[in-house]
């Protein structure tokens, strides 16, 4: 073409999409990338122009009025140099010649009343498409030292800046895609690691394709799968393998409007006991906290009678080092040895490990019948999280 050669090759993405996404705040099938959020404001915006300056206009006439001469009364040259804006003007007139000269009025007043109303009709029409409500919403809201700012801005947030937000995430996970199939395919395992945590790196019954994430089986092997055959191309089997880890955004998770709200509901259940100290860590997005430690515990799966009688851990017999298996010495009931996964489960190691929530003994207890609030005290200066009191 006229701007760059292009190459009919195969693509070396894994993913096998186009690098590239669209970012559409207002979709519509006729227009391939979409229209702009300030598509209908345009008409109102020139309407806004020309009203304005037919305004302007109009207060010249009034300010700056046309004026009629009586060639016989005045000269070329005053008629020349004649201008009603200069102040203090002294003229000479003839009372015998007449007048001389008149200024004609300007448009009709109340023509101008009615253009002006109008003009505020627009400004109001352009604000409410544009949602400079949501705007002027918040500056009040940095104005309200002490007030439930969470509440409000949800509140005060319209429709349509919610029906923005969700276009942003669903645009999100066409990216998430690309980043999560490159992640295997271009970045080591130490740098999975990172971005990923313990989930970014292959399990050991899994990892039969060396120095890869991408698993590679065999007919025979302990839950084969056919998409994952040695057999496949390993970008094939990429593409099966990322497809099982799937990119979630939460709704209204981009403009945090559920965040703050979410984080002391989860501060308020975990000091009734109702939450693990992990997850509250999860929600409140502090790391290096770790994982709970490994205790007896349900098996996910029961287990074949061949793990059974490898993993089996009796009291008092040799233990051959990978046992996850024991019996309940007071149900009888099987467990496993493994990390717990639910809140319920969390709980129980959180009590194992003599792990509580510290209650501030000072003071009523908080009554728990409306959801906690951010308030700041000291003119804005501390913040303080503030409950319902009996």
């Amino acid at each position: 073409t006229d701007e760059g050669i292009i190459s009919d090759g195969p693509n070396p993405y894994w993913h096998g999409l186009y690098p590239i996404a669209r970012l559409l705040l207002w979709s519509v099938p006729w227009q391939f990338l979409g229209i702009s959020l300030l598509n209908d404001t345009m008409p109102i915006q020139d309407a806004i122009n020309d009203t304005a300056q037919d305004l302007r206009i109009g207060l010249e006439k009034w300010m700056a009025p046309s004026v009629a001469f009586d060639r016989a009364a005045v000269s070329e040259a005053f008629m020349k140099t004649y201008d009603p804006r200069r102040k203090n003007t002294r003229i000479k007139l003839n009372a015998g010649f007449g007048e001389g000269f008149r200024h004609l009025d300007g448009p009709n007043p109340r023509v101008l009343m009615l253009g002006l109303q109008f003009l505020d009709r627009l400004i109001a029409k352009h604000e409410d498409l544009s949602s400079v409500a949501n705007l002027e919403a918040i500056i009040q809201l940095r104005q309200m030292p002490g007030a439930d700012t969470i509440q409000a801005f949800m509140q005060a947030l319209t429709p349509q800046i919610r029906s923005e937000a969700r276009q942003i995430e669903s645009f999100l996970r066409r990216p998430a895609d690309m980043v999560k199939s490159n992640l295997f395919q271009f970045e080591s395992q130490a740098k999975r690691f990172q971005i990923l945590g313990e989930a970014g790196v292959a399990m050991d019954e899994f990892d039969y394709d060396p120095d890869t994430v991408i698993p590679a089986m065999s007919v025979g092997d302990e839950n084969y799968v056919e998409e994952l055959d040695r057999s496949i191309p390993r970008d094939r089997r990429a593409q099966f393998f990322t497809k099982q880890l799937v990119f979630v955004v939460a709704p209204n998770s981009l403009i945090a409007l559920n965040a703050q709200q979410k984080k002391l509901t989860d501060l308020q259940l975990a000091r009734m006991g109702f939450l693990d100290f992990w997850t509250l860590a999860e929600s409140m997005e502090i790391g290096n906290v770790g994982t709970p430690p490994p205790i007896p515990l349900p098996p996910l799966q029961q287990p074949t009678p061949e793990e059974l009688q490898a993993g089996l851990m009796i009291p008092g017999a040799p233990q051959s080092g990978n046992g996850k298996y024991i019996i309940d010495p007071e149900s009888g009931q099987l467990l496993e040895i493994r990390v717990p996964l639910t809140v319920t489960e969390r709980l129980l190691a959180q009590a194992k490990l003599g792990i509580g929530m510290t209650i501030n003994p000072a003071g009523r207890k908080a009554a728990g019948d409306a959801p906690p609030r951010i308030q700041t005290k000291d003119g804005g200066t501390r913040p303080t999280v503030t409950e319902a009191r009996p």
